[in-house]
């Protein structure tokens, strides 16, 4: 992608480090080609790479973009089943998870968080 490239460059042209300062423009121009790269099924590492702003400089951006919080605490629920020890994740979002031991049900949560 061409543009991409060009719009790379231009960000290193900014400088490195904190003292970087984008206008909102190139905001709006960066976070069109997380969207397009993001879509593609690229890693925010690989778009963070692609574009040469810090991962999480866009991932935050793209958050507060779209009006969420970030990360933040979910309710879920760990239904019982009668095979011992193996659990059932249910999301609020409606994806199901089953078969899980405790430590594997504790570490999808934390992941989840």
């Amino acid at each position: 992608m061409r543009s991409l490239k060009k719009l790379k460059e231009r960000v290193d042209a900014l400088g490195e480090g904190r003292s970087r300062r984008y206008s909102d423009t190139m905001k709006v121009e960066l976070l069109d080609a997380v969207g397009v790269l993001r879509e593609r099924g690229e890693s925010w590492d690989r778009v963070a790479d692609a574009l040469g702003v810090s991962c999480e400089t866009l991932r935050r951006w793209w958050h507060e973009s779209r009006g969420d919080r970030g990360t933040r605490l979910v309710p879920v629920q760990v239904a019982h089943t009668s095979a011992g020890n193996v659990g059932v994740v249910v999301t609020p979002s409606g994806m199901r998870v089953e078969g899980l031991d405790v430590a594997a049900m504790a570490e999808l949560l934390r992941a989840l968080a």
